[in-house]
């Protein structure tokens, strides 16, 4: 089941993936070395992107059907999609940012 609003719900998906991004590569950048920074960025985007495009009946190759095989939300309406994916992208902010504070912490007081 596609909804007509489902490429402009990915377009704004993406954009928030990259804002996702460079704000995890800002924040990471400050605690660790670049390539470090790079691929804990490139890996939240990645959880992002499935989160996201799950959600919205896209497809996204073999990884989408392993995350969300348990929770099909095909049948639900719009709006419930729409909660969780934006569900996801909050927790996945929080996340990062629980994970530069806490290693921040740690920092300071060794």
């Amino acid at each position: 089941m596609n909804d007509q609003n489902s490429s402009c719900d990915s377009r704004s998906c993406l954009c928030a993936l990259i804002t996702k991004v460079t704000l995890a590569m800002t924040i990471f950048n400050s605690f660790y070395t670049f390539t470090s920074a790079l691929l804990i960025s490139v890996g939240f985007g990645i959880v992002e992107i499935a989160i996201c495009f799950c959600l919205y009946d896209l497809s996204f190759g073999f990884i989408a059907p392993l995350l969300v095989s348990w929770h099909d939300t095909s049948h639900r309406p719009f709006r419930f999609r729409r909660a969780l994916a934006l569900g996801g992208i909050l927790a996945t902010s929080f996340f990062t940012v629980f994970l530069a504070f806490s290693s921040d912490m740690n920092e300071k007081t060794m």
